[in-house]
């Protein structure tokens, strides 16, 4: 996915980092290799984002379960703490590349 993504940015000068928006480069003439690294990242990191709030959500729901045993919900909760860090961390990851990628 992340080729495609760095293909569109070379050939179009617009790159589509999620489904529903895309970022367009001030001067699509001057590309540098740390636009496309930063187009890149973010990408990644966006993904990486979205993997970590689904596992929370279902790290969620497995916790919520009063079928599951005592301490498997204990663990889901706790996962769902570090998924929720995680997908906080790669939000800020993925807007600080987004925002280099920019300028």
């Amino acid at each position: 996915m992340v080729l495609v993504e760095i293909k569109s940015i070379l050939t179009h000068n617009t790159i589509a980092y999620h489904p529903l928006q895309t970022i367009q480069f001030i001067n699509s003439n001057s590309f540098t290799m740390d636009t496309v690294k930063n187009a890149a990242n973010y990408v990644s990191e966006s993904i990486q984002g979205t993997g970590a709030e689904a596992s929370k959500e279902t790290n969620k729901q497995v916790a919520k379960d009063s079928d599951a045993k005592v301490s498997t919900r204990a663990s889901a909760a706790k996962d769902a703490l570090v998924d929720k860090k995680d997908e906080k961390s790669h939000d800020v990851k993925a807007d600080v590349h987004k925002e280099q990628a920019k300028h």
